[in-house]
């Protein structure tokens, strides 16, 4: 079997329209327009450092939080609910098996991959309801 290109993920991703990151060795996270990409793969220069989709967000107030999961993870995976009905410091973490709530908070927009972004959303939709200081 033939061996993968080490840039066929990266080229996929740009063919798909996505938007595109590097992260450098320091933690430094750069955006590349798709033509800067291409054109140092087609000069044959490597690219020294990392690459990821750009992490989706939605606006909520005056916040850009990551976007929620959008599509029901594998069974048996980990994430987060945002609940802005239980106290702060509770681990809202579980383990997906595809109940009707876990779907219904999927179709809300609740599920995350990951705390910070659960913490996020709700960080975010609170300031919509806090009364003025």
């Amino acid at each position: 079997m033939k061996k993968e290109h080490e840039y066929a993920q990266l080229l996929r991703w740009i063919a798909d329209g996505e938007e595109v990151e590097f992260v450098c060795g320091n933690g430094i996270v750069s955006e590349r327009k798709p033509r800067d990409i291409l054109g140092a793969l087609y000069n044959e220069m490597p690219l020294l450092s990392s690459y990821r989709i750009k992490p989706k967000t939605i606006r909520i107030g005056a916040f850009d939080v990551p976007e929620p999961m959008r599509v029901a993870p594998k069974q048996g995976t980990r994430y987060w609910v945002s609940d802005i009905s239980t106290a702060d410091d509770d681990e809202l973490f579980y383990t997906w098996n595809g109940f009707q709530s876990e779907i219904l908070m999927l179709e809300r927009g609740l599920i995350h991959s990951n705390e910070e972004a659960a913490e996020a959303m709700c960080n975010a939709l609170l300031s919509l309801t806090k009364a003025p200081a």
